[in-house]
């Protein structure tokens, strides 16, 4: 084939796609990605919702955040969608993969303990559960150690911790 034919689709099957994005046969159906890009607004806004309501960002840095995503979207060319969008939140620092699991899995409480928000769950020990957390005003990163909730008959309005330097 020369380099000015047409492209002729050669394959075994001898099925072309016709203009909508069917198989001529009729075997698939057509590709709509009008609805991938709807479903995926719908995440994005349920996503930017929950995360506002965390206070893990503010108003501003949200707004920020989403102008620089989508114009980088833009100088790529590339469709913006919901995993790119919490992609984009993680490589630029705005959160950490642990918060943006926690943001999809519809969660939007208990980033912050005290005056540090968590970062990282480092997994449990013996006796309590390890987060890596950041104390809030001086960024100065930190291993909180948090004991369990003791259960009746020793109420305890809060979690207990130790602070750990890192």
């Amino acid at each position: 084939m020369s380099d000015d034919e047409p492209f002729q689709n050669d394959d075994e099957s001898g099925l072309a796609d016709d203009e909508d994005g069917r198989l001529e046969e009729g075997l698939a159906a057509p590709i709509d990605r009008t609805q991938d890009s709807a479903a995926d607004s719908v995440e994005i806004e349920n996503f930017l919702s929950r995360l506002m309501e965390s206070g893990l960002l503010k108003l501003e840095e949200v707004d920020a955040a989403c102008k620089d995503f989508f114009a980088e979207a833009s100088v790529l060319g590339t469709e913006p969608s919901f995993d790119a969008l919490c992609e984009f939140l993680i490589t630029t620092r705005r959160l950490t993969e642990w918060q943006c699991n926690l943001l999809k899995d519809g969660r939007t409480q208990g980033f912050f303990l005290d005056g540090y928000e968590l970062l990282n769950d480092l997994g449990p020990d013996e006796t309590a559960s390890n987060f890596l957390a950041q104390k809030i005003g001086t960024n100065r990163r930190v291993k909180l150690r948090v004991t369990p909730i003791m259960p009746f008959p020793f109420p305890v309005e809060k979690p207990q911790y130790e602070v750990e330097e890192l």
